[in-house]
């Protein structure tokens, strides 16, 4: 009988050991892991004006611009394409018919 106790002992010692072991050392690598601080909205610092399709005057069909005197088009969501003086501006559909037209698609295009 003392045997018998003296393992049930030992074992509920070693149960609350692992316990306890296991319980730190998740504590310890939950409060290791990286937390990114919250992100706030901030004021747009971009100086430039966002660009409204309504002031661009462009065909509400067409999905490419390039420049007369250039050889490359660009989508009419592109930044770049708006660089383009409007007196310059062509104008088309698809891509196909820009490259017909003898024009090249801009390097940072899909």
């Amino acid at each position: 009988m003392n045997k018998d106790l003296i393992n049930s002992l030992i074992a509920i010692l070693l149960i609350l050991a692992i316990g306890l072991v296991t319980g730190y050392t998740l504590g310890f690598y939950r409060a290791t892991q990286n937390r990114f601080p919250e992100i706030h909205p901030i004021a747009d610092i971009n100086p430039a004006k966002p660009l409204k399709t309504a002031d661009l005057n462009i065909p509400t069909d067409v999905e490419y611009m390039a420049s007369r005197k250039g050889k490359v088009y660009y989508s009419v969501l592109d930044q770049k394409a708006w660089s383009i003086s409007e007196k310059n501006r062509i104008f088309f559909k698809t891509s196909t018919e820009a490259e017909k037209a003898g024009y090249r698609k801009t390097s940072n295009q899909p």
